[in-house]
């Protein structure tokens, strides 16, 4: 919403950490070109929903892609205006090429203050947004009306684009998780290696950071293959991306988030209710079921969840029997069958059976077995 020139003037050291936003302070406008007026923090909010339009992401890619940046100008160099002029031109060329002719760096500054103003029927002051702009507001009104942090931080969060109509609209930055110090410093210091030195710009990079690595997703779908920020240790390196991801979150007790108008945090509360509501159905149609069962155990009646828990307890006891008789094994003998002894003779391994067939022709000539033998046989192992 600030004019192009005072954006080409915008140094490193000019940016602040403010919890849940950016601040970006103006020493020097078209108002005050002495700088004797307020030099109060302009916020700069994140919207993690369309990162295409996320303002932090985008600081957090051109630092990442630049990191010889130490100090100076965050855009160094010689007619910055105008190269974004035609780089802006070129873009809309491709997307309206009807209005590539009329669409120009002032065109951004109309359109957030358009869309600041009447984007919604519940919007803010229109005081806000002009001292946000930098317009005078008149002599009379402003020796009164003064800059306030919250009316920018109501319209910072507008201009961020995020829903006004829901809980929504005061959601926080991707920011670390408490006790990821170490870790984030570590990341910190190898993704923006000489910014990192200055701590008061390390609040900053902790945001561009958990931004860059939230939406890592997003960018490698959406950058061109040969981009220079996919080449950094960021991408590259898996397992440090996947340890920072997961110390990233929109929601902890470490950020509270700011600029946030009373009727969003009734919409944050309708919309808490109505997935309560949603779900009313099925608890009551359950703790009526479960009341009906228990009252008919208690009256005598056997009910269908009582004989599926009696039969699943059977067949968990049978289990287990069969479990512990398996584990243990029991000879077992029958009685029913006779048992009779094994006769060995001379303990050699000859059964008695095979002796008397041995002998059986002797038997046979004294009259046993049924006949009379006429010749006597001894078997040669018997009389050996």
């Amino acid at each position: 919403m600030c004019r192009s020139r005072s954006t080409e003037s915008v140094r490193i050291d000019h940016l602040s950490d403010e919890g849940d936003a950016i601040g970006v302070t103006f020493f020097k406008s078209k108002t005050d070109q002495g700088g004797t007026k307020r030099r109060d923090p302009k916020h700069v909010y994140a919207n993690p929903m369309r990162p295409e339009t996320c303002c932090i992401l985008t600081l957090g890619i051109y630092l990442a892609c630049n990191a010889q940046h130490d100090s100076g100008n965050l855009f160094p160099g010689k007619s910055q205006r105008d190269r974004f002029g035609r780089s802006l031109c070129q873009l809309v060329g491709v997307a309206l090429p009807a209005a590539s002719s009329t669409v120009g760096t002032h065109s951004l500054r109309k359109g957030d203050t358009t869309y600041a103003i009447g984007g919604s029927t519940s919007g803010h002051s229109i005081v806000n947004v002009c001292i946000r702009c930098g317009w005078s507001i008149g002599s009379v009104v402003e020796r009164y009306v003064h800059y306030d942090g919250t009316g920018d931080q109501y319209v910072g969060r507008v201009v961020a684009g995020l829903p006004l109509e829901s809980g929504g609209f005061a959601v926080l930055p991707p920011h670390f998780v408490a006790g990821s110090e170490p870790m984030v410093a570590n990341a910190g210091a190898v993704v923006f290696p000489r910014l990192w030195v200055h701590e008061e710009l390390r609040g900053v990079l902790k945001l561009c950071l958990a931004s860059l690595v939230y939406h890592k997703e997003f960018l490698e779908a959406s950058l061109p293959p040969k981009h220079q920020l996919l080449a950094y240790v960021l991408f590259g390196d898996l397992t440090l991306a996947n340890t920072l991801g997961s110390t990233v979150t929109l929601a902890s007790n470490i950020l509270q988030p700011t600029g946030i108008p009373p009727h969003v945090g009734l919409h944050t509360q309708l919309e808490q209710t109505s997935v309560l509501v949603c779900t009313l159905p099925s608890e009551i149609c359950e703790g009526i079921e479960k009341i009906l069962e228990d009252k008919g155990v208690t009256a005598g009646n056997i009910t269908q969840s009582l004989l599926e828990k009696l039969l699943k307890d059977a067949v968990a006891s049978v289990v287990s029997l069969t479990s512990a008789s398996s584990s243990t094994t029991v000879e077992v003998t029958d009685e029913s069958i006779p048992t009779r002894p094994v006769h060995y003779w001379g303990g050699d391994g000859t059964t008695f059976l095979k002796v008397l067939r041995c002998y059986r022709p002797m038997l046979q000539l004294h009259g046993m077995f049924g006949g009379v033998a006429h010749r006597h046989a001894v078997c040669p192992r018997c009389t050996s």
